[in-house]
């Protein structure tokens, strides 16, 4: 009986918390993976091979699949300005056409933002218009377009991400923090905002079956639903008996999208209920305290 070639794949952006996840999953079916990290290396998966973003050019291999995980996020102490630009412009940009050009035959699955959409309160799904309000949301935009140039792609466009691991800059983690260390959560305004948080290991799920698909189609790594700042922090209070204080103002729009499509063309539906995967963060923050 002839044997079956395993899939290869290239993950670049290795050292990330959803590349790990991924290539977890990848290496579960058997499939065999090569990774690429930028500088950090704390993260990374044992066993597999990897190259360092600066020798790309020395990679010889032919891959099947290539993953693009990598990109520059900017947060609050990325002050804006030319420094800001070319970091966004290098790596979610530059890199993301470089890749294009060196992997011609492999399938191209992009990870992308829902920031490509702006910030205007309405319902999101996979063909609804683009207008990003920043430059992260320019720049993957950007990166979208120079993807669909490619024969085979898959763009995956990703909401507001958690899990072990994650950086410190964004609500999930300063409201599970602030719970731990003072025993309470500020919440701005009523609370009333709403946003879809989606954990790592369900985002990895929808890049896999995404790229199993033959489609050039843009997914929505999407949970079923929102949920409020007070809904969340309700959730975060449950478990650690926190208090809830409410104090300003918070003119930010909600949040929502509709991956039916997504849904429909690639099987994914997410695992994870937002309640375990908090309790589950918090369990590992607690250790950390």
């Amino acid at each position: 009986m002839e044997s079956v070639t395993p899939i290869r794949n290239l993950v670049v952006g290795a050292n990330s918390i959803l590349a790990r996840q991924l290539i977890d999953l990848l290496l579960s079916k058997d499939q065999l993976v090569i990774g690429v990290y930028h500088q950090h290396r704390s993260n990374l998966v044992e066993g597999i091979d990897y190259y360092g973003s600066d020798q790309l050019d020395e990679i010889k291999e032919v891959f099947d699949k290539v993953f693009i995980i990598s990109a520059f996020i900017p947060d609050r102490t990325h002050a804006k300005g030319t420094a800001l630009s070319r970091s966004l412009f290098d790596v979610n940009v530059a890199l993301i056409n470089s890749i294009c050009e060196k992997f011609p035959e492999a399938r191209i699955i992009y990870t992308s933002s829902v920031s490509v959409y702006g910030a205007d309160g309405g319902v999101k799904d996979e063909r609804s218009d683009c207008n990003p309000a920043t430059e992260y949301g320019i720049s993957k935009l950007w990166g979208e377009k120079l993807v669909s140039d490619h024969d085979r792609y898959a763009i995956v466009r990703i909401s507001s991400m958690y899990g072990i691991g994650m950086k410190e800059t964004t609500f999930i983690p300063f409201a599970i923090n602030s719970a731990l260390k003072k025993n309470a959560i500020d919440l701005l305004g009523d609370g009333s905002r709403a946003q879809n948080y989606i954990q790592v290991r369900d985002v990895a799920k929808c890049l896999y079956l995404a790229s199993e698909t033959k489609e050039n189609e843009v997914s929505l790594a999407t949970a079923m639903g929102s949920v409020t700042n007070l809904q969340l922090a309700s959730i975060i209070r449950g478990i650690t008996g926190c208090s809830i204080n409410f104090k300003g103002e918070d003119a930010t729009p909600s949040s929502y999208y509709n991956n039916e499509r997504t849904r429909s063309f690639t099987g994914f539906l997410p695992d994870i209920e937002l309640a375990t995967g908090i309790k589950e963060l918090i369990e590992w923050k607690r250790k950390m305290f």
